[in-house]
């Protein structure tokens, strides 16, 4: 007589849609991209506080810069796609391991993304060090408390959305093939009832 593997999950696993950290990518994510779309489409408004040369450059509407602006707007946007892709059904086109490659590196890239810059950016924001090409206080003040944390944000939540996905995306598969393996309460009954003879 068989007993029945205790190993196997017999638990119903968490729903994919359930990650905190890909609902919060999206908050993250669509703001950031529609400011850029508003850059892309010649609104100068906080442009200054990212350089004055980016402003110049929208108010002037400078071809190779403003294509810059679109595709960095779509990238933005991209991270919301991405947490949906984890979370919903049609996400599972990809390769598992595709999202998983994909969250991992692109989060790491991200957070490094904003951490590089603000490593250079502090000391010379808090005076420590003296920089002959820093930007000027206020827009560095822009960028310490503003635009590379944010980076760095999006980078975290990237990595923590990937993280659930990776745990209960493994849990989800592993249900599904113990669901498949495992007879049906019908098959049970007609394979293992007793013999009336």
């Amino acid at each position: 007589m068989k007993t029945p593997s205790t190993s196997s999950p017999t638990t119903v696993p968490t729903p994919l849609s359930a990650n905190w950290a890909a609902w919060a990518l999206i908050v993250w994510s669509v703001p950031f991209a529609a400011l850029s779309f508003y850059w892309a489409a010649g609104g100068t408004w906080a442009a200054e506080q990212v350089s004055p040369d980016a402003r110049d450059m929208v108010s002037e509407r400078i071809w190779w810069f403003m294509l810059l602006l679109w595709m960095v707007a779509i990238v933005k946007l991209g991270y919301a796609a991405y947490a949906l892709a984890l979370m919903q059904d049609w996400g599972r086109i990809f390769p598992r391991w595709l999202l998983l490659l994909g969250g991992w590196g692109v989060g790491t890239v991200t957070a490094l993304y904003g951490a590089g810059p603000l490593a250079m950016s502090l000391p010379v924001y808090l005076g420590i060090n003296n920089h002959p090409n820093a930007p000027s206080p206020e827009i560095l003040r822009w960028h310490v408390w503003l635009w590379q944390p944010y980076w760095i944000l999006g980078g975290l939540l990237v990595l923590c959305a990937v993280f659930i996905y990776q745990r209960r995306s493994l849990h989800l598969r592993r249900w599904e093939a113990a669901q498949v393996a495992s007879p049906t309460h019908e098959e049970a009954a007609a394979s293992g009832g007793d013999d009336p003879r």
